[in-house]
């Protein structure tokens, strides 16, 4: 099954609208302006919703990776690092999670807000790829 550029960003313009969210290719304003008050509002939380359970994927992720078992598929030869070492780096990860996408009780600011808009796209997208499988990875969609 060939697909191309077109066809992909229509599976995914189809999967946000399945989700309830606002496609990235349309104004955001003008979207959530034309819903009522009340969808345009559950928009907003199922994004931030996404977006934080995204967040804690990838803590859970790094997290995993302070322990021998979470670095077992990485090593292929390696030697694995000492316990102190493991642990820095995954704080580290963290701190730089807290950077890239803000912490969740705060405002984002503009950096931040395109990030999370990006770490959804990515979710959204990779939902879309097991349906349909791209010769090409997530390269210039929406643009």
């Amino acid at each position: 099954m060939t697909t191309d550029k077109s066809e992909i960003e229509t599976l995914i313009i189809l999967e946000y609208l399945e989700m309830g969210l606002v496609p990235p290719n349309v104004d955001l304003k003008s979207a959530l302006a034309s819903m009522n008050p009340d969808e345009a509002r559950k928009a907003k939380r199922k994004f931030r919703k996404i977006h934080r359970t995204r967040q804690k994927q990838l803590h859970t992720q790094l997290n995993s990776r302070k322990t021998r078992k979470g670095w077992r598929k990485e090593l292929r030869g390696k030697r694995m690092p000492r316990r102190n070492v493991r642990e820095h780096r995954a704080a580290e990860g963290s701190r730089r999670i807290c950077k890239a996408y803000g912490k969740a009780a705060s405002d984002p600011n503009n950096k931040q807000k395109s990030a999370r808009k990006k770490l959804v796209q990515g979710m959204v997208y990779s939902k879309t790829v097991k349906i349909v499988k791209p010769k090409h990875p997530m390269i210039n969609l929406f643009s």
